[in-house]
């Protein structure tokens, strides 16, 4: 066998792990293991810590466990977000309870307002337009008393 054919095997062989890893998640869903997964997963990121105790004391760092996320779980099952995406169709109840599980988790979060304010507004698609306007709506305020009446 000469390096062309060996390198073409490796790379059949690649395309057939990828092909097989595509549908993992929607096999999950089949299986009804999904919901199983993902709890190994979030467990697995809240059990990952970025110190140890004893680092985090010596260097007064505070200890945060991983955040975890839809890209982060893909990347755990060795997937891509186009299976999330794919599972809209497929599967909408397991897709709205994925999206429900990692949004809880992220509200849930020891995370920055701001990294929590972009990752809804992104992956959990927390937005009124693609603008950010509101699709004709009208914001109207009302006060519960009249404030020209105060102090007279």
């Amino acid at each position: 066998m000469n390096l062309f054919q060996r390198n073409t095997k490796k790379q059949d062989q690649c395309t057939a792990d990828a092909v097989a890893m595509r549908g993992l998640i929607s096999q999950l869903c089949r299986d009804g293991r999904l919901d199983e997964v993902v709890e190994e997963y979030i467990s697995y990121c809240h059990a990952t810590q970025s110190h140890s105790a004893e680092e985090a004391a010596r260097t007064k760092v505070k200890v945060r466990s991983r955040f975890p996320n839809i890209a982060g779980f893909c990347r755990y099952l060795g997937t891509g977000l186009s299976d999330i995406s794919g599972l809209a169709s497929d599967f909408p109840a397991e897709h709205d309870r994925l999206i429900a599980i990692f949004e809880d988790e992220a509200l849930n979060s020891e995370v920055s307002p701001t990294l929590l304010s972009a990752y809804l507004k992104k992956r959990m698609r927390y937005t009124t337009s693609e603008d950010g306007k509101t699709e004709g709506k009208e914001v109207r305020y009302c006060f519960e008393h009249d404030i020209f009446s105060d102090g007279e």
